[in-house]
């Protein structure tokens, strides 16, 4: 274990087994009084699920008595650390969601507060497909997961969570985890030692676990009392990489349990399910229980959570709050500091930030190098996914020996372009010849790919009209060269493909397989191709006339070729009921600024203004109604947060850097004195809502 990094302005010190604790008010007061101004508050809660498995079983007066003191207490996020429903293994998949939705009315007035969530034993998404597709249509499709909030500096520090599963199947009760680099490593276990090592040395940023099933105080029998091994391979783990918090629950009291280094290992099992006595829980780790609240017996039941506090300077407070069927008054039973201390593991060397690279006055066509791969690719990013629409369809006279697309609609460029702005790579100047780009110019890419990863994009959904395309020949170069290369900015990036055919016809179930198998040979198979469950990722446009016959033609697509991949429809009028579900659903509609659909996607745009005859501006650019659907769109906790569009410059619903332009008095396009503000701004609003990259850039 490592030096201490936690200091302890605990005012309640009490033995293992202790009932419960009362606070002198004056001590209470003077730790408060210690903090500065807060700059953000969140709250830990769990095990508020009925006491029966029954559907519509009605959620106990001890969780209405929690719910409402949250919703009085300001916060602006919860770390929920599992069993919120009473799931079967034997339940529907109709029973599952009903369930849910009994748990959405629970919750009240906070459920539109976000949420990070565990998995608990009584979701049992180990225990059957429905239990488990109930959890992925409500709560969302990963089963473990990371959330951040905050912006990561001295003034606003981030709070950076990584919610694990313990109720996979073949791991129930457990992580997966035997060490760093095992080949018995779950998934989920080699996912966590990522996101570890990812965040370990960010200054500014207290690294939390939540889990359900608890490491230092387990029930007896139970899980981590029985596996001995795995509960200090993670411990070791955690200390190697300097964890700040771990939460869990799953145990109906609540223990603050301090580690030797003073890491805090805290369960919040109060929320309302049937509180139990102190003392049933086994204490089997390192450290010791400073604090440990539970119920005498069925007529003294007490329930509460835990605030915590970021304040000024870097600093978290916890207070936790408890209440008891008895007189139903709160009081802090408890209250505690703890400090962010760099991990014992070796920091990384470090990587000059990349520099973006100005498209040049007069670029060259892109040498036909061989690159060299970097040794390994593995990384795939985990829900939930933030991605943005990408156009690669555009050439110019340097690099391709003439213009395509800019032309459109009678344009002639450089003099005039189908665009009413033009792509600013290079702030320092307005010179169309070179700023109207090619997408198979390397420099281009560069500073694409290097906007894309400061706006916190993790996926570049690519446009795709078919075999020999130049989107297609596009693909193929950023996937087997570009990405590849050593100066690539942004080596993390992963591509998905934008199925553009089905907006303009509906191809037969052979051409779909025909191009599904073209697609698994020639783009699948790159590291830089973005999968979900090991399968890759398309997302699929459609048109007016979709419905159950389009679902129909993609499920049957599908599934001859072994159901390879994950797919996603355009939503349409009663996709939601459409038997033939998908792997989820999105919408494409930038002339709009926000739209959610369930669990599955958000997407927020910009502005829509398509240069083009009889057009007039559809979504007018607005930053500050931008900046607030992002935000929207991070509060939705959806699978897919799509940004539309990164780069489609005839429709005006770019976020990739730009300015307004105008037709001037000799007939040439030239900046718009009057022009909505662009540049960066679209980017930056990104970069300031959006979490971190999970696993940073990866240079």
């Amino acid at each position: 274990m490592h030096h201490s990094r936690l200091t302890l302005t605990a005012v309640a010190a009490a033995a293992a087994a202790i009932l419960t604790i009362a606070l002198a008010a004056s001590t209470t007061s003077s730790v408060a009084a210690t903090r500065g101004p807060v700059v953000y508050s969140f709250i830990t809660w769990g095990d508020m699920r009925p006491a029966s498995q029954a559907l519509h079983a009605p959620y106990s007066a001890g969780w209405r008595h929690v719910r409402n003191k949250m919703a009085a207490t300001s916060h602006a996020f919860e770390i929920v650390v599992g069993d919120m429903v009473n799931v079967s293994a034997t339940d529907s998949r109709a029973t599952v969601n009903g369930k849910y939705a009994d748990f959405f009315t629970a919750l009240g007035t906070t459920r539109s507060i976000r949420k990070s969530y565990a998995v608990g034993n009584h979701e049992a998404v180990g225990a059957s497909a429905n239990a488990a597709a109930g959890w992925e249509a409500n709560i969302r499709k990963a089963h473990y997961s990371r959330f951040s909030y905050g912006a990561g500096t001295v003034a606003d520090p981030r709070i950076y969570v990584i919610n694990l599963s313990t109720f996979e199947a073949g791991h129930l009760g457990l992580i997966g985890y035997y060490g760093e680099g095992s080949a018995s490593n779950s998934p989920q276990a080699d996912w966590l030692v990522s996101a570890l090592r990812a965040h370990a040395w960010d200054a500014n940023t207290f690294l939390v676990v939540n889990m359900h099933h608890p490491l230092a105080d387990s029930k007896s029998g139970e899980s981590y009392d029985t596996h001995a091994t795995e509960r200090q391979a993670l411990e070791a783990l955690f200390d190697k990489y300097g964890v700040d918090l771990v939460v869990a629950g799953h145990v109906h009291q609540y223990v603050r349990h301090m580690m030797p280094d003073g890491t805090p290992y805290i369960i919040q099992g109060m929320a309302g399910a049937d509180p139990v006595p102190a003392p049933s829980a086994v204490h089997h780790t390192p450290g010791t229980d400073a604090v440990r609240i539970g119920s005498a017996d069925s007529t003294h039941r007490q329930y509460g959570f835990t605030r915590f506090q970021v304040t000024t300077g870097g600093h978290l407070w916890g207070d936790t709050y408890v209440t008891s069927q008895t007189t139903w008054a709160w009081r802090v039973a408890d209250t505690f500091e703890v400090k962010k201390q760099a991990p014992t593991a070796p920091a990384p060397s470090a990587s000059p930030a990349p520099t973006p690279t100005a498209t040049p006055t007069a670029p060259t066509p892109t040498p036909t190098a061989t690159p060299t791969a970097p040794a390994t690719v593995t990384f795939q990013p985990s829900a939930p996914y933030y991605a943005t629409f990408f156009y690669p369809w555009y050439e110019n006279s340097a690099t391709d020996g003439a213009y395509s697309y800019w032309q459109d609609e009678g344009n002639r460029p450089p003099a005039t372009w189908f665009s009413h702005y033009l792509p600013d790579p290079d702030p320092t100047k307005f010179d169309p010849a070179s700023e109207l780009y090619s997408s198979l110019d390397y420099s281009t890419f560069k500073w694409e790919v290097a906007k894309m990863a400061e706006a916190r994009q993790e996926v570049a959904i690519t446009s795709w009209f078919g075999r020999g395309t130049k989107q297609d020949v596009a693909l193929s170069t950023y996937l087997n060269d570009f990405m590849k290369r050593p100066d690539n900015p942004y080596p993390n990036l992963r591509f998905a493909l934008y199925y553009e055919q089905e907006g303009f016809s509906d191809p037969t179930v052979s051409q779909l397989v025909a191009d599904l198998d073209y697609i698994k040979a020639n783009f699948a198979t790159s590291p830089y191709f973005l999968k979900v469950g090991g399968k890759p990722v398309i997302f699929v446009y459609g048109n007016g006339t979709d419905g159950a016959a389009t679902s129909q033609r993609w499920k049957d697509a599908v599934t001859q070729t072994g159901n390879a991949f994950y797919y996603v429809l355009k939503v349409y009028d009663g996709y939601a009921s459409d038997p033939n579900q998908p792997s989820s659903w999105h919408q494409y509609a930038p002339a709009g600024r926000y739209a959610s659909f369930g669990r599955c996607s958000t997407f927020v745009s910009p502005g829509f203004w398509k240069d083009a005859a009889g057009e007039t501006v559809r979504l007018p650019r607005d930053l500050t109604a931008f900046t607030s659907a992002v935000r929207d769109m991070v509060a939705a906790g959806t699978t897919w947060n799509l940004v539309e569009t990164w780069n489609e410059w005839g429709e005006g619903s770019s976020v990739e850097p730009g300015q307004q332009t105008l037709i001037d008095g000799s007939g040439r396009e030239s900046l718009d004195p009057n022009g909505a503000p662009f540049g960066n701004a679209y980017v930056r609003a990104l970069a300031d809502n959006l979490p971190a990259l999970e696993l940073g850039t990866g240079r």
